[in-house]
């Protein structure tokens, strides 16, 4: 991020992308495969700028995965975020050209962490989930043993099993937590997962790490 001197919103919907490069132009392109070479072309050089797009679902998607593989920083955002910050502007109005030229004086106060960069912890997470459905799949059979032994020393081991079991998986859970918490779209993701009755931590955690 050191080399980042420009900064870029794009408002994104299923038709057309909405382009404000602050301080420089702004246009609007279809939000198509085939008009990407025009996007890239009018956009400043990778490396030397921001690029901050709203999670809209699935439109951003493709156009973030262009943008990274040349060679962008691109942050995808919470759009409660902006929205947020555009009510502290005291900016209410809303078009598609007014909302790009926000997310790029976004990207320029916050910063947020581009995609880049979350791929490493994205992978850690994803080993840590499936860990942790390991670890409960294997205390399930251990646990449905224990019930049907009657040895008294297989039932000891039985125990001793689960215990290391269950340290393990309180080790994997505050490792999971201590992950989604340093990362600012997730922390705010699973704040709003565990809004929901019934939902946790751990559930919460397996959403992010194996949903769009």
């Amino acid at each position: 991020m050191d080399t980042i001197s420009r900064f870029v919103g794009i408002d994104v919907s299923k038709d057309h992308l909405d382009v404000h490069v602050l301080d420089g132009p702004a246009f609007r392109c279809d939000n198509a495969p085939s008009q990407r070479p025009t996007l890239l072309a009018r956009m400043p050089a990778p490396g030397t700028c921001l690029i901050v797009v709203e999670a809209t679902g699935r439109y951003e998607q493709p156009l973030v995965a262009d943008l990274v593989a040349a060679g962008h920083a691109v942050a995808v955002v919470n759009p409660r975020q902006v929205r947020d910050y555009a009510k502290a502007l005291g900016l209410l109005a809303k078009t598609d050209r007014l909302d790009a030229a926000v997310i790029a004086r976004f990207a320029q106060h916050v910063q947020p962490r581009p995609v880049a960069q979350s791929q490493e912890k994205q992978a850690q997470l994803d080993e840590l989930v499936t860990r942790r459905r390991q670890l409960v799949q294997h205390r399930t059979a251990e646990s449905n043993r224990l019930t049907l032994c009657v040895s008294p020393q297989v039932w000891k081991s039985l125990r001793h099993f689960i215990e290391t079991i269950d340290k393990d998986l309180q080790r994997v859970d505050k490792e999971i937590l201590r992950l989604v918490e340093s990362h600012d779209d997730w922390r705010q993701r699973a704040e709003l997962l565990k809004s929901v009755p019934g939902v946790g931590d751990a559930t919460a955690a397996t959403l992010i790490a194996e949903l769009p």
